[in-house]
């Protein structure tokens, strides 16, 4: 991840999940900050930090062939 809308290397590096997994971002808390989360089948496992380690919030929802769309709803 870069801190900044420019060009260059990563200022953060993690790793989070497994290859097959589909990578979703989004303010999970409220803070303000958006962090990593998967979704695996039809679980969601969120971050809300962005560091490697488990999952902070985690859920079953929907169908695993769903559309994800995140949003501040």
């Amino acid at each position: 991840l870069r801190n900044s809308n420019t060009s260059g290397p990563a200022h953060i590096s993690f790793g989070y999940g497994k290859s097959s997994d589909l990578p979703v971002i989004g303010d999970w808390d409220g803070n303000g900050t958006d962090t990593p989360g998967i979704r695996r089948n039809n679980a969601f496992y969120l971050r809300n930090s962005n560091t490697s380690g488990p999952a902070h919030i985690s859920f079953g929802y929907g169908k695993n062939t769903d559309q994800v769309v995140v949003g501040n709803w």
